[in-house]
């Protein structure tokens, strides 16, 4: 069983204060028109007993293949975007203007599922991607993340271009006024700037946790500009990573065995990597402001502790910026130890877990039974399982079994 632990990062909110324990079902928009909305919806609270609806409504391109043969098409195509029709007059303040999903062709779906999860008594939580919005940097590629060498990513936007930002905020306050969610999950934040593993590139290379972590920090035009008004030193900065990276890439050494060990001798790059951190987290208590409901952050990123390091640098008390990430085999005896390990530490009350709705590779459900049944027991107040489009009819009696299980565990 594979899966990301994640951090809420709720923000003047413990996930605890607000509910019970309670599982969700994230269920794709483009799912929920081919079976039925209401199907769909009797399904995932009935059958399933998932007490939560999570609706992706910005996403980056999709491709998923699909196991049931009631949703017509086998293969499911999208070039990503918003998937709903936004309001063109809140975004006249920024240049980068929400690109409508191509599958929609007009239709209004997403409105259908808010007022059905009302009528059932269930929560709605709706997530928006943030770094990559489909087409969105072919079209601005001025807003593409762009690593110290200058390479401008195909993929992700970054949060400190002001227009990416701008579009983000009314994006998440159109969400907020206009479906009334219960919670908004942000996803795909890179704090860093590039993701790697998403640019598919071709022999990638094998980068020290150092290495990794300036590989994939932003240095466009938008992030020096703002880090020179903070006085930071952005030309030593990019001087000192594009160093490291050289030695790394040629096969030299790496110099330095720790980022704490790297940062205490690069002044400049740390305080450049700390003031990008303390800004989006700053955006994110300001977007959370605006809001009638809680915003939560997903992050998936492989380091914790590099993370970690980095936020210790940061002053702002209201918000836990706890990134951790869960993969690998999961072992059914040992999933409360493998969970409470990960959870060394954290604040669980602002800890939600993820995980897919079932293992292929499993004969049965004995594992998602386990490790839900764990986090239940250890006070993670939220899991949401990924999702109810991949899930074939003949595993959907193992997740309700999980989810009741866990019920009881929690609650």
């Amino acid at each position: 069983m594979t899966g990301h632990l994640f951090s809420w990062l709720a923000i003047g909110d413990r996930l605890s204060d607000l509910m019970s324990f309670r599982t969700g079902i994230v269920c794709s928009l483009w799912d929920l028109v081919d079976e039925g909305v209401d199907a769909v919806l009797d399904c995932v609270h009935g059958e399933l007993g998932a007490g939560r609806v999570v609706l992706p409504l910005a996403t980056g391109p999709v491709t998923q293949l699909r196991p049931r043969v009631s949703t017509g098409q086998r293969i499911f195509r999208t070039g990503g975007g918003i998937h709903f029709t936004a309001e063109p007059d809140r975004y006249e303040a920024t240049r980068c203007k929400p690109l409508v999903a191509d599958w929609l062709h007009g239709r209004h779906p997403a409105d259908a599922v808010a007022r059905g999860c009302r009528e059932r008594g269930m929560e709605l939580w709706v997530s928006l991607a943030t770094a990559d919005l489909g087409r969105m940097v072919a079209k601005h590629p001025e807003a593409a993340v762009k690593n110290v060498f200058g390479d401008g990513s195909q993929h992700r936007l970054c949060l400190l271009n002001a227009d990416v930002a701008e579009l983000l905020r009314v994006l998440t306050l159109e969400v907020a006024q206009r479906f009334e969610p219960d919670a908004i999950v942000l996803t795909g934040l890179m704090i860093l700037g590039l993701d790697w593993q998403a640019e598919r590139l071709d022999g990638p290379p094998r980068f020290g946790v150092v290495g990794r972590l300036l590989a994939g920090l932003c240095f466009c035009e938008s992030c020096r500009q703002q880090g020179g008004k903070a006085d930071v030193d952005m030309e030593s900065a990019a001087r000192g990573a594009a160093d490291y990276l050289s030695r790394e890439l040629e096969g030299g050494p790496a110099t330095d065995s720790s980022v704490g060990e790297w940062a205490r001798s690069n002044p400049p790059a740390a305080d450049w990597l700390a003031f990008r951190v303390k800004s989006i987290l700053s955006w994110l208590t300001a977007v959370r402001a605006a809001t009638r409901c809680p915003v939560y952050i997903q992050m998936e990123l492989d380091d914790r502790t590099t993370v970690a390091k980095l936020a210790g640098r940061v002053d702002l008390p209201t918000v836990e910026p706890r990134i951790l990430n869960l993969s690998g085999s999961v072992d059914p005896p040992r999933a409360r130890e493998q969970l409470a390990e990960c959870l060394t530490g954290c604040d669980v009350e602002r800890t939600g877990l993820l995980l897919p709705a079932f293992d292929p590779t499993a004969p049965d459900g004995t594992r998602l039974v386990q490790l839900l049944t764990a986090a239940a027991e250890l006070g993670v107040p939220s899991v949401n399982l990924f999702q109810y489009g991949l899930l074939p009819h003949g595993r959907m009696q193992e997740v309700r079994q999980a989810i009741r299980f866990a019920g009881r565990s929690g609650n």
